[in-house]
Order: C-alpha cells, then sequence, then structure tokens
C-alpha cells in the first residue's frame, strides 16, 4: 500500500517510551506550585515552569555542567 516506506529505516518510525520528561516537568511543578504558593494562578505557574525549564537548559550550555 505505501511502497516508500519500505525504505525507511526501522529506527525512523519508533520512538522508546520514558517518564523521564513527564517526572521532571511534574517536579519542577510540585517545586515551584507548593504549599506556601497555592494562590498562585495557572498562567503564573507556567510561566514559573517556563523559566525555570529554560534556565536549566541555559546552564547546560556552560562550562561548569
Amino acid at each position: 500500500a505505501y511502497p516508500i516506506l519500505q525504505y525507511l529505516p526501522f529506527g525512523w518510525l519508533v520512538q522508546p517510551f520514558t517518564f523521564s520528561c513527564g517526572e521532571r516537568n511534574w517536579s519542577a511543578y510540585s517545586h515551584i506550585h507548593n504549599i506556601k504558593r497555592n494562590n498562585l494562578t495557572n498562567k503564573r505557574t507556567i510561566d514559573r515552569i517556563c523559566v525555570h525549564s529554560n534556565l536549566r537548559l541555559l546552564s547546560r550550555n556552560k562550562e561548569e555542567y
């Protein structure tokens, strides 16, 4: 039915399933939105999680990492 697909490597069609990214996100969320800060709005919480994630990515570019 799809003869062109037979020429694609099988590795391109299969991606491993892991929970590590989801666990990392929930860990950051629970760190930011805890009992002391449970009055944060959803938008502010998401903004803080994005800042936290971006700072982690930027810190990987440093030599100390």
